[in-house]
């Protein structure tokens, strides 16, 4: 089990549950004294049913197999080991760079596979709010890693109009002497799924992503040079490889389909919704694990806490 108690698998979680008793179990899980009263040992379950390898194998697979295609479209930035695409980490320095490579060149799109980035603890500030004795964040979390990481004005073309998410969650509209000053970034994420099954925890996976790199661009100052564009994200599910064969330039990606965007109006009122349950059950919390309501579902018997849920 991930030290991380607070990650995008919490989130997608709960979006396929809807069980408030499992999100808070797994909210606690770290810090039991600031969520659980009494503190309690949780049951385990039976039997562990783990992850398909075999699912996860091949999702690592596909997602090697559509970089191998993508790291040899114009403007790709990667970091590679034996023909592998690994980790790159997007800092202040790093995206300083990506500006001044754009503002002299501000037709290109650049596209960055796999680079991972500060999950900025003012988002936890935002969703916990303070409780005295209480310091610190009462969750731990780690940082983020999409799979495509877009930059640029060019992709503002497949919009009527480009919005922008701020920080604190509120979304405003970008003026067109903005887009001569500020750069675009959209993120979009490799699945292992076919294209009628992206729904809404992929969705809120999105936007999580999103809402976090809008503080992040707060915490180092970039908001002149750049901005998170919220209505032009997305999911680039199972392809096959003819679909890649045409693939030369960034925007060959959208002209031929390669990806799927989320619906960001329903995602923001999904986020939304999820991150204002959490904040309800932190500030009822300490509580105790029972008079949290749980849901009966036919994935209940896949879920850790099912032993401790049948009993309590």
């Amino acid at each position: 089990m991930t030290k991380n108690n607070f990650n995008k698998i919490l989130l997608q979680s709960y979006i396929l549950t809807n069980c408030k008793r499992r999100l808070f179990l797994e909210l606690g899980r770290n810090k039991p004294d600031l969520w659980y009263n009494p503190v309690r040992s949780i049951i385990k379950p039976k039997r562990i049913a783990v992850q398909s390898k075999y699912i996860k194998k091949q999702g690592k697979n596909y997602e090697q197999k559509v970089y191998s295609h993508l790291k040899k479209v114009d403007n790709a930035i990667f970091q590679e080991t034996d023909g592998v695409v690994v980790m790159s980490h997007l800092e202040k320095d790093r995206l300083i760079q990506f500006y001044d490579r754009l503002s002299h060149n501000p037709n290109i799109t650049l596209m960055l596979l796999e680079f991972q980035f500060e999950n900025p603890q003012s988002f936890f500030e935002q969703l916990f709010s303070p409780k005295p004795n209480v310091e610190g964040i009462p969750v731990d979390f780690s940082h983020q890693r999409p799979d495509i990481i877009f930059i640029g004005n060019n992709i503002n073309e497949y919009v009527d109009e480009v919005f922008e998410l701020l920080g604190d969650g509120r979304i405003r509209k970008v003026s067109k002497n903005e887009k001569n000053k500020r750069f675009g970034i959209s993120i979009f994420d490799i699945k292992y799924t076919q294209e009628e099954k992206i729904g809404k925890k992929h969705f809120i996976e999105i936007f999580y992503y999103l809402r976090t790199l809008a503080l992040l661009l707060n915490k180092y100052q970039l908001t002149d040079k750049f901005y998170v564009r919220v209505n032009f994200n997305g999911i680039l599910p199972l392809r096959s490889e003819q679909e890649f064969k045409h693939i030369k330039f960034v925007g060959d990606i959208f002209k031929y389909n390669l990806v799927s965007l989320i619906m960001w109006k329903e995602s923001n009122r999904i986020f939304e919704n999820v991150m204002g349950v959490i904040k309800k059950l932190w500030k009822k919390s300490p509580c105790s694990i029972e008079s949290i309501n749980l849901s009966l579902h036919q994935g209940c018997g896949y879920c850790q806490y099912i032993e401790d849920c049948s009993i309590n």
